[in-house]
């Protein structure tokens, strides 16, 4: 289940911890897994909360994928928390960004 907005008619959607949880509770021994939760939309501190919960509901059936992508710059925008300040995702993407550049 990976995340995408404003995709009209992608499968899982917007909310991967919601659908991983629903796909979970529908088997008894599978291992089910995000394919992707956007850390540049959330907090890292929540996602891994929330993946951590499910770890323990479901006798650590759950995996959690990681990733970092964009939609449209209006979409983008729509799902920042705050755009003044720098998201640790955003830093170390700059970061990486600056380093390839010196390279």
């Amino acid at each position: 289940m990976a995340e995408h907005h404003a995709a009209g008619g992608v499968a899982a959607g917007s909310s991967p911890e919601v659908m991983t949880a629903c796909v979970t509770l529908a088997t008894s021994w599978i291992g089910v897994g995000s394919g992707t939760v956007l850390l540049n939309h959330h907090s890292p501190f929540r996602i891994a909360e929330t993946f951590r919960l499910l770890h323990g509901m479901f006798s650590g059936r759950i995996d959690l994928g990681l990733g970092h992508a964009g939609a449209s710059p209006l979409v983008n925008l729509a799902l920042q928390r705050d755009r003044s300040r720098p998201t640790p995702a955003r830093r170390l993407h700059r970061t990486a960004r600056r380093g390839a550049q010196l390279a």
